[in-house]
C-alpha cells in the first residue's frame, strides 16, 4: 500500500459538500501548513543562501495567507463579522 497521494486524491472535488469557502478554507490551511514547513526548515538549515531562498518563500506564503483570509472575508458573511469584530483591536485573544 503506497503512503504517496496524487494531487488529486488531495483536492477535494466540488461538489455539494465542499462549497467554494471550503476549497478557500483547504488552500488556507495548505498555505499555513507551508509556512510552518519552511519555519522550521529556517531554524534548521545551515546554508545561509538556502535560509535566504525558503525566508523569501516564506514571505511569499504570508502574502498568500492574506489573500486567501481577504478572499474568504468577500465570501462568507459570518467570517467577514467575525474579522470586522477584530478590527481595531489587538487580536489578543483572552
Amino acid at each position: 500500500m503506497s503512503c504517496v497521494r496524487t494531487t488529486k486524491e488531495r483536492v477535494p472535488t466540488l461538489t455539494q459538500e465542499h462549497s467554494d469557502q471550503d476549497l478557500v478554507r483547504s488552500a488556507l490551511i495548505a498555505e499555513l501548513d507551508a509556512a510552518s514547513l519552511y519555519v522550521s526548515h529556517i531554524d534548521n538549515l545551515e546554508n545561509l543562501k538556502a535560509k535566504e531562498v525558503i525566508a523569501h518563500i516564506l514571505e511569499e506564503e504570508k502574502e498568500h495567507i492574506a489573500e486567501l483570509m481577504c478572499l474568504l472575508e468577500t465570501m462568507d458573511e459570518v467570517q467577514s463579522e467575525k474579522f470586522d469584530s477584530l478590527s481595531g483591536s489587538s487580536c489578543i485573544i483572552e
